[in-house]
This record gives C-alpha cells, sequence and structure tokens, in this order.
C-alpha cells in the first residue's frame, strides 16, 4: 500500500529521531524541490511538536494527503481516542476565517471519505505559529458525528489543548495499523477533481480506488463508448438537422444511436457502447428517448447483443414498450446488476433517489421508511419560510462546504420573495467564488435553476418550487405532480432537482 504521508512514526520513534532525520524523509519523499521556506517550516513543526509530545503515546504523520481536494494536512496526530488534525500557518499572527475553513476542511475529508476514521473523534486545530495569545475552546457540532468545532490554538497552548481534547472524548484507543490500513474513497465533485489535477494529482489519486471500483481504463481505446443522458441522444430529424447545418451534409439518415453504433460496428473484433440512462426526466424537442437506442439495434445491427437492466420498466424511465418490443429478439440478456441503485453523486444520499421516486408515485408508507433510514446522515427538512431556510444552511455547513438556493425554472410566482428565475446568474462565479463574494452561491440572493447546476453539486441545497410543482389526476390512474406553493426543501449533497 502507498503511504499517504511524507513521513509517519510512532510518537516514541520520532522524539527519539534527531530534526535532521525527519527533514531527510520528508524531503526524500516529495516530488517537488523543496524551497528554504518550506524546509523553515517543517524544522519549525518538528521542534513544535517535539516539545509537546514528551510523554504521549500514538502516531504521528507530516504532510498527510487529501488527494480529493489535492492538498496535504500538515500534522495528523492519533493519541488515545482522537484524530488530532493541525494545520501551522508559519510566520502568522492571526487566526483567519480561511485557515479555519482550510483545517475543517480537511477534518471533515477524513471523517467522510477515509473508511476508518468515519466513527472517530476529529479534532481540528489551527496553530499561526507567530500568534501570542488564543481562548481555545474544545466543543462538538450540532452534527453529533464526532468532529470538534475548530480549535485556535498557539504553539505555547498546544500541550494543554491537546490534554483538554482528550478529557472531554472519551473512547478506545485508536489502532494506527488498522486506521492506516483504512481506505480511502472518494467521489469528487466535477470541479474538486479539475482542482486536484490542476494542483499535481493524478486521475489515479482522486478517483475511487477500492477493491469494488470497477476499472475501465484497461480497454483499447475507441472499443467503448459511454454515453451519459443516453435517453436524450437525438433522433433521426434533429441529427439530420445538425448535419446539414454544421457538417453541410444532406441528406444524412441515422440517428445519434445508431450513428455511434456503426461507428464501434466497424471493429473486428468486439465494441461496447454503455448507455447511462437517467430517471424521471422530461425528454426534450429533437431527443429520441431510450427506445431509439434498441431500434437501432434492430434496424441495422440484429447481431450485437443487448445487455439491460430489468428495472427499466419501472414508470419513470418511460421504457416499457421497449421491453416489450425485444422480448422475441435474440441476444438480449437481463442484470439487475445493471441498475445502479445507488447514488455515488453523493456519498449519504444512497436512498435519496428512492425517497423521491416513492414520493412521486405515491407510495406513502414505503416513503415514511425510507426517510427514517435517509435521514440519519442526509437530514432533509422542509419550511414555507425564506429566512429560516437561509439560517438552516448557514447553520448546516462547515468549513467551505458550498451551499445555495436551486429553483425549479418554471417557478415564476417567487418574486414576492426577491426570486426572479428569471434574473441572469454567472455559474462560474455562483459554484466558484468564495464567501466575500455576492455573486456566490453562500450570499444565498442569485439563484440556480436545474438547467444551471446539472452536473454541479453543492453541499447543502435548497430546493425551491413554485406551483408548477404539483399533483394532479389524468384518466386511467393517479398520474401527475405535488405542488406545494412556495415550498422550500432543504437537503445535504443535492444533486438533483427533485
Amino acid at each position: 500500500m502507498t503511504n499517504r504521508e511524507y513521513y509517519s512514526d510512532s510518537i516514541e520513534g520520532f522524539l527519539k529521531s534527531s530534526s535532521d532525520e525527519v527533514l531527510g524523509k520528508l524531503t526524500a519523499k516529495n516530488d517537488f524541490d523543496v524551497g528554504q521556506s518550506q524546509r523553515d517550516a517543517w524544522v519549525e513543526e518538528i521542534s513544535i511538536l517535539q516539545a509537546v509530545l514528551s510523554g504521549r503515546n500514538g502516531s504521528v504523520y507530516f504532510e498527510y494527503s487529501i488527494p480529493r481536494m489535492g492538498k496535504r494536512i500538515d500534522v495528523v496526530l492519533l493519541i488515545g481516542p482522537i484524530i488530532f488534525v493541525i494545520e501551522f500557518k508559519a510566520g502568522e499572527k492571526i487566526f483567519t476565517s480561511s485557515g479555519k475553513d482550510q483545517v475543517w476542511d480537511y477534518s471533515l475529508d477524513l471523517k467522510n471519505f477515509h473508511e476508518s476514521s468515519h466513527d472517530l473523534f476529529i479534532a481540528p486545530i489551527l496553530i499561526p505559529t507567530m500568534a501570542k495569545s488564543a481562548d481555545p475552546v474544545v466543543a462538538a457540532t450540532a452534527h453529533s458525528d464526532k468532529l470538534l468545532l475548530p480549535i485556535e490554538c498557539t504553539t505555547e497552548l498546544l500541550g494543554n489543548v491537546l490534554d483538554e481534547v482528550l478529557h472531554f472524548c472519551e473512547g478506545s484507543e485508536i489502532d494506527s495499523v488498522k486506521w492506516e490500513a483504512g481506505r480511502y474513497c472518494p467521489t469528487p465533485t466535477i470541479i474538486e477533481a479539475a482542482m486536484a489535477l490542476y494542483n499535481g494529482h493524478s486521475v489515479a489519486d482522486i478517483s475511487r480506488s477500492d477493491a469494488s471500483a470497477i476499472n475501465l481504463t484497461k480497454p483499447p481505446i475507441e472499443h467503448v463508448a459511454l454515453f451519459d443522458e443516453a435517453q436524450r441522444a437525438w433522433n433521426i430529424e434533429q441529427t439530420a438537422n445538425f448535419m446539414l447545418r454544421k457538417k453541410k451534409t444532406p441528406g444524412f439518415t441515422k440517428s445519434e444511436p445508431e450513428f455511434l453504433i456503426s461507428c464501434l460496428d466497424r471493429h473486428p473484433d468486439w465494441a461496447v457502447v454503455v448507455c447511462l440512462v437517467g430517471g424521471g426526466q422530461e425528454i426534450n424537442t429533437g431527443e429520441a428517448g431510450i427506445s431509439e437506442w434498441v431500434e437501432s439495434l434492430s434496424r441495422s445491427f440484429p447481431d450485437w447483443r443487448i445487455f439491460i437492466s430489468p428495472r427499466l420498466t419501472d414508470s419513470e424511465y418511460s421504457a416499457g414498450e421497449v421491453l416489450e418490443s425485444i422480448k422475441s429478439r435474440a441476444h438480449v440478456t437481463y442484470k439487475t446488476e445493471l441498475h445502479l441503485s445507488v447514488s455515488m453523486r453523493s456519498f449519504r444520499a444512497e436512498n435519496v433517489s428512492l425517497l423521491v421516486k416513492q414520493l412521486l408515485d405515491l407510495e406513502f408508507a414505503e416513503a415514511q421508511q425510507t426517510l427514517l433510514q435517509v435521514n440519519e446522515k442526509y437530514p432533509i427538512v422542509i419550511t414555507r419560510d425564506f429566512s429560516k431556510a437561509k439560517r438552516w444552511l448557514r447553520e448546516k455547513a462547515r468549513g467551505s462546504e458550498r451551499y445555495g438556493i436551486v429553483v425549479s425554472s418554471q417557478a415564476q410566482r417567487l418574486k414576492p420573495h426577491a426570486i426572479d428565475v428569471k434574473s441572469p446568474m454567472d455559474p462560474i462565479h455562483w459554484f466558484l467564488d468564495g464567501k466575500e463574494d455576492v455573486r456566490s452561491s453562500y450570499y444565498l440572493e442569485d439563484v440556480a435553476t436545474e438547467f444551471h447546476v446539472q452536473g454541479l453539486e453543492l453541499d447543502w441545497a435548497c430546493v425551491t418550487w413554485d406551483a408548477d410543482f404539483r399533483y394532479g389526476r389524468k384518466k386511467g390512474g393517479n398520474i401527475g405532480r405535488f405542488a406545494v406553493t412556495a415550498g422550500i426543501i432543504l437537503r445535504n449533497r443535492s444533486a438533483r432537482i427533485i
């Protein structure tokens, strides 16, 4: 197993090592040139820790990697039942909000994505090395997940802070061997992945790498095509229109699915098309739906094998006729494993999609049971008071967790609440700018619609709608939508509009 840190040892071994020995190991593990300022920072950190760790048992880790963020924790200490996450600010005199967010983000990442840290106490500590005074407060958050509030600390007070935290938290001593062996299983957002790559981490570092992950890097190039939102592939008319306007090719007679399959069909040995299909989404003008993929195979490629999920019979996929049409077709295999029921967009949201489906299908008893499971790790509340909604978001978010207001694009009657879905917003500023920028999602002034947030994510979302979201009766059954005028749903790690 590759070490995630530049240096690690038992506290006993660390105390017996000279500063030069520790510095040499840190430098040897670093892939980049180490400047004098970094050397000086490490020497200072080593000196501070060796002064306060005397007489303690545990383990110490320098420059512990957080691949999802493309960064490294200055120091991690395992002492007793606690993981101490320490961020030093060399030469700084004050405690900044960005520094507190940084050490909190590191701690949240361990809590949420490092398997052996999930159920342990984690204490984030911020130390500006030139700070002369501090008022350390050891306290838990309202989330009750054993993650403490960031602690402001000076170098002189660090020993006392360690003692206070150890007195505050109870539990068994952490097994450092088991902790080190824990899998780190992040699923970064698009933005986080791009930032990590920019900061020098490889795709392997930031992607899920546990034993159950599927490796799609091995097949030869151009033998495998992955088509996301496959139900949105263009029909013949839309494809022909595009080819005429953009490619100056008149008389094009293939839909987008048929054209893609025809390209891969040129391989003499094998080829695979993986179609990822989302449920519960409207099909827009020119989009062919799921049926066109099957019809293309039936028309032009009868020898291709179809592996399909039997769950496509669910109403949200509108694919019942497709499955009926291929009952007599050769080379069709139904595999339940092809139904991706667990969302990887949100590590806490395994059952959220199921909950939404049950609500839309009027399965209230089942939805109540699912909600009980969901609310343990994925709080969902509802209110008609925007002030309460905004306060809830600010209270729940920790570190730099991003929050914002997401509104149905058809919600025209939210103007009394100072929300105008037609008012332009800049997605770049909304998703990327910090808490101090009025254009960012943090300010809870500009709102995003389902089109703005498609493929992007918030940690905490206020999902808002108007009378466009309603339940109505139609002949032949109860088919429709629910509506609560100016309703607001607040939820964690939101990925899709309900």
